[in-house]
Formats: structure tokens, sequence, C-alpha cells
């Protein structure tokens, strides 16, 4: 029997490995892999890598998101915990990034994610003042991924807003996030299932809780209360501007709207999601122009 020297099977492997490399689309690669950050810009500054994933492009916030996973996975329990607030500011980022390209594999899996972050937060801590922020936590991430995707056909979210954000505001009363989360959740529903039909009833009283709360709501107004200080409660704010901007057409003042709608438009674009936006936007500008 022939021996095949050790230093030809090295060889052989190698080609092997680097044929097979380039046959793989890179798409795949990167689901597989996981996008990364490139040298110049990987850091382990946390609160750096949060801004990556509030204010850049989606596949920087991927990357940014995957290094924050890395270092979480290497913190002992304890520190873990440190990194809980910035861990779900992050996933609701990109839960949103996933939501905007129709990504129901990436709003899955951030999904379950999140919910990670806040079961272990809940069953860390015992202090029921600082649990609240757990709460809080969870209450911002589901109406981020009830909203990542249709209304109607959103089936991944199970849980309930309600439910979380009443158990935070126990101890955090009046806390501005969790006011604006919860006017912001009742005024899409209202402006979603206005005359809708019974399924999306059913979806949001499994989700909000019972409807009375968001048809009573005077979206206009509430809304307005958060005008000058916006940029504290969105990343983007053009978001705002379109739902204010809905409100006020709903309410029949189109040249309010019309105001509001083109103050969205001027807001930079800097991913799928204010892509998304802005187009929404435009729509809503030439309906009201050419009705």
């Amino acid at each position: 029997m022939k021996v095949i020297p050790i230093t030809i099977v090295i060889l052989l492997l190698v080609c092997s490995i680097q044929i097979t490399n380039s046959l793989i689309p890179k798409g795949v690669k990167t689901l597989v892999r996981g996008q990364k950050l490139a040298l110049p810009f990987r850091t382990s500054d946390v609160n750096k890598l949060v801004q990556y994933t509030m204010y850049e492009a989606d596949m920087i916030k991927l990357a940014a998101y995957n290094q924050l996973k890395r270092i979480y996975q290497e913190k002992i329990q304890a520190d873990k915990l440190k990194m809980f607030v910035p861990m779900m500011q992050a996933a609701i980022e990109v839960i949103k990034s996933h939501g905007a390209n129709n990504s129901l594999l990436g709003i899955r899996s951030t999904y379950s994610e999140g919910k990670k972050y806040a079961e272990h937060c809940l069953k860390t801590i015992t202090d029921l003042s600082t649990k609240a922020t757990c709460y809080k936590w969870k209450a911002l991430f589901i109406e981020a991924s009830f909203f990542s995707n249709n209304i109607k056909a959103n089936v991944i979210v199970k849980d309930s807003f309600a439910r979380a954000y009443k158990e935070a505001m126990i101890t955090l009363k009046n806390d501005p996030k969790l006011m604006y989360a919860r006017t912001k959740v009742s005024c899409k529903i209202k402006l979603a299932v206005q005359g809708k039909n019974i399924l999306s009833k059913s979806l949001v009283n499994l989700f909000l809780g019972s409807t009375s709360d968001h048809q009573e709501v005077n979206c206009v107004t509430e809304l307005l209360k958060y005008e000058g200080s916006i940029n504290k409660y969105e990343s983007h704010g053009e978001e705002f501007y379109y739902l204010l901007g809905q409100a006020l057409e709903k309410s029949g003042d189109k040249g309010k709207a019309l105001e509001y709608f083109k103050k969205g438009r001027k807001f930079p674009i800097i991913d799928q999601k204010g892509r998304y936006i802005s187009q929404q936007l435009q729509k809503s500008i030439e309906n009201i122009y050419t009705c």
C-alpha cells in the first residue's frame, strides 16, 4: 500500500477548503458566521456599539449587535446583568432593521434573544424597584418587535405589551419612555384598526388588553407633547412625524398633516427603515396634493 506524504494531504485539505469557501455565496457565509465590524471599528466600548445600532446603516447595526453579543457571552453572570439595558437597546434597533428588510428569520432570532435577556434579568434580580427596569425594557422591546412587521400578519410576538408595561409602571410611575411607548402603541393600533376586520382587533386585544384605552386616546394632543424632545424617545424621528401626520389627517386637518409629513421628509435616510418611512411620507404628501 502506497503511503501519501503528510504534506500532500495537508495541501489537498487546504485546496479543498479554499474551493468550497469560494463556492459558498457571501450572503450565506454572513448568515452562518455573523456580520463583523471591520478591524478599525471593532471595539469593546459597549456604548459606542449601541450608538452604531441606533444611527448607522443596517449591516453596521448587525455587525455592532454581533460584537455586543460576543462581549455579553464572555461575561460572568453578574456582569451580564450590567449589560442588560445596552443589549435591549441594541436588540430593539436590530429587530426594527429586520422588520424593514422583511427578514422574518431575523425577527424571530432577535425576538428570541431579547426575550432571553429579559428573562435573565427578571430571574436574577429580586429587588422590586430594580426589577421594574427589566419590565420596562421588556415592554419597549415587545413594542418594537410587534411593529417590526405587518400588524395583521404578526404571529411571532406572543407577549403582552400591556402586562410588562403595567408591571414596570408599579414602580416607574410617569417614566417618560414608557409613557411615550404607550401613546405610540395606542395611536398606531387606533389608526391601524379603525373600521378594520375583527381579526385585527382580536390581535390588538391580545397585545394591548382592552381596546377601550386606545379608542379613547386623543392621538394629536398626546403626540404633540413629545415633539420638542422626540430624539430622546426615537432613533427614527421621522416615524414620529409620520404617525402624527396620520393622526392629523384622520382628524380632518389635512393642512396640518401635510406640514408634519414634510417635516418627517427632512430627516436623513441612513437605513432601510428610514427609507421605508420616507416612502410612506412621500405617498401621504402626494395623496393630499392629488385627492
